[in-house]
């Protein structure tokens, strides 16, 4: 199964571009239509990915990379289906390893930690745990600091402090001497829409809508993700 799935992962990397190639901006700024899609790479459903992404309405995408997406489809006529399985059962257990069982994690961490990059040893586990809940979760986790930490007369010492510095400002640009008019006019307009943004939000993040199981890890990510 492995071979397979290299030998998969090796023909969708060789029509890729090369980073040069997706450091020029003109040439991944490529807008199309669902109709041009499906002219670029008809061998793919474009009607159903995009209703299951609930964008069928959408009247454009940006493509980054034509030739890429050509080839991926041609390779969804080509490859058997076993091999794609195998491929997306892999990267399923891949994605999840760190969040399963001690041997799965240890599996990748050998593997993505040690050997592609060098790290000689794991973060502790509770750095993980936070690293993992604040990924998904971070402003729940953020209000939380504030509540215990965080002292509300701070905050308003640095609207204050930051108030003064938007009035000083406004001032100065209409004494500049080498500014016309029609150029402070703009500048003082930029000063007025800025927003301060001092140590928590006014309107947190609402998470009641994510369902959190004690006992589901990878039940709890996957729900974050949708």
């Amino acid at each position: 199964a492995a071979q397979r799935i290299l030998a998969l992962e090796t023909r969708l990397a060789q029509p890729q571009w090369t980073r040069v190639q997706n450091r020029d901006r003109n040439a991944t700024y490529n807008r199309l239509t669902p109709q041009a899609l499906v002219e670029l790479a008809p061998e793919l459903n474009w009607n159903s990915f995009l209703a299951a992404a609930n964008l069928q309405d959408v009247p454009a995408v940006v493509v980054r990379q034509p030739d890429y997406l050509t080839a991926l489809a041609e390779l969804y006529t080509l490859i058997p289906l076993s091999d794609w399985k195998l491929y997306h059962r892999y990267h399923l257990l891949r994605t999840s390893a760190p969040y399963l069982s001690s041997a799965f994690v240890e599996e990748q961490f050998d593997f993505f930690g040690r050997t592609l990059n060098g790290q000689p040893a794991m973060r502790p586990r509770e750095q993980r745990a936070v690293n993992a809940v604040e990924s998904v979760m971070g402003f729940a986790v953020g209000r939380a600091y504030v509540e215990r930490h965080f002292q509300p007369v701070a905050r308003e010492r640095m609207d204050t402090l930051v108030s003064n510095l938007l009035a000083a400002f406004e001032v100065a640009i209409d004494e500049l001497e080498w500014m016309t008019p029609a150029t402070k006019q703009e500048a003082q307009q930029k000063l007025a829409s800025l927003n301060t943004k001092i140590a928590y939000p006014d309107v947190w993040e609402d998470y009641s809508c994510l369902p959190i199981s004690a006992a589901a890890l990878v039940g709890n990510l996957l729900r974050s993700t949708a």
